[in-house]
């Protein structure tokens, strides 16, 4: 069982470490699955950073395309592989995250709950995040 095809409305939050700086984010987004693809989306996140940072928070708003499966482990798991491309604050060259989320049925088949199993930049920071969010998605409409 994959996401039924259809509008989705997703929010998360949780923490990012980039090297020694540790993140408190936040975001949600918009996504359509059509036969387990991601064809189209709009994520808008806040990012804080939370030692020895004073004020340093962003906002970035990114595109995302990508795939939805069952899990390797089955059990009733789904994965996802998402990319993420930024598209605000408009850059030069823009950040590029993959990555990956697990996911259960949430009492209803068209509602998930989220967690993140991991992210690579494909451009940006060169530094591997370590991450922990977690998250719900329902679905909204065909």
């Amino acid at each position: 069982m994959t996401p039924s095809d259809g509008h989705y409305s997703y929010r998360f939050s949780g923490f990012s470490r980039q090297g020694r700086l540790v993140f408190f984010v936040a975001g949600v987004g918009v996504m359509r699955i059509r036969g387990g693809w991601v064809d189209s989306g709009r994520h808008e996140a806040s990012v804080v950073r939370l030692k020895d940072s004073g004020e340093m928070r962003s906002q970035a708003a990114y595109e995302l395309t990508g795939r939805w499966e069952l899990h390797p482990a089955g059990a009733g798991l789904l994965s996802a592989e998402i990319l993420l491309t930024q598209v605000a604050p408009a850059v030069p060259d823009p950040q590029v995250l993959q990555t990956r989320f697990a996911a259960v049925p949430a009492g209803d088949p068209d509602r998930f709950w989220l967690v993140s199993m991991g992210a690579v930049w494909v451009s940006g920071p060169p530094v591997i995040p370590s991450e922990l969010t977690a998250g719900e998605m329902v679905r909204i409409g065909d």
